[in-house]
């Protein structure tokens, strides 16, 4: 089904996906000087595909590669299918989740190795999974080296999926998801 169609079906039930968070998705990465965003299907595929990690966590669901925060893998059928409460939740936690992103790079000086917005829906998949723990020293350091090292360029979605579920092995290192 059309994106628009799916879209109605959010507005059906009291939920504009524009206004209520890929607006805000968008204009956050602005805030942070980051303008990957300026093709309008990026507008709407990225913050889409952004959601998937809160979803698994709405849902309970264990981790799928085929769920990763990359546009091929946005899921807006499931996502048309939730609750109201629990799209909001995942607008919720996706959200919160870019803004600690965005401070974490601003705090650690990484913004230059920031080169497109993989970077950062990568991270939000991880900080939305970490939920309210902390991360350690350690972890910390495994997040600021992988910003630094990882390439994107000219992948294959599978070995984007690949580098998702490896970067989400950080949260691993110590602490555990605080619900």
């Amino acid at each position: 089904m059309e994106l628009n169609q799916k879209y109605q079906s959010l507005l059906k039930q009291g939920i504009d996906f524009h206004t209520q968070y890929a607006d805000k998705f968008v204009a956050e990465l602005k805030t942070f000087g980051f303008n990957f965003m300026n093709i309008t299907t990026n507008e709407v595929s990225i913050p889409l595909a952004c959601l998937n990690p809160a979803y698994e966590i709405v849902k309970e669901k264990l981790h799928s590669s085929n769920y990763s925060p990359i546009s091929s893998d946005a899921k807006v059928k499931e996502i048309s299918n939730l609750k109201k409460y629990e799209i909001e939740q995942c607008f919720d936690l996706t959200l919160r989740a870019l803004d600690k992103v965005l401070n974490f790079i601003y705090e650690n000086n990484l913004k230059q190795y920031i080169t497109r917005i993989d970077y950062i829906s990568y991270l939000i998949g991880l900080f939305v999974y970490i939920g309210d723990t902390s991360f350690d020293t350690s972890q910390e350091n495994a997040i600021i080296t992988w910003c630094k090292n990882v390439e994107f360029n000219n992948l294959p979605n599978s070995k984007r999926r690949s580098i998702y579920d490896e970067l989400l092995r950080v949260k691993n290192i110590s602490a555990t998801r605080v619900v």
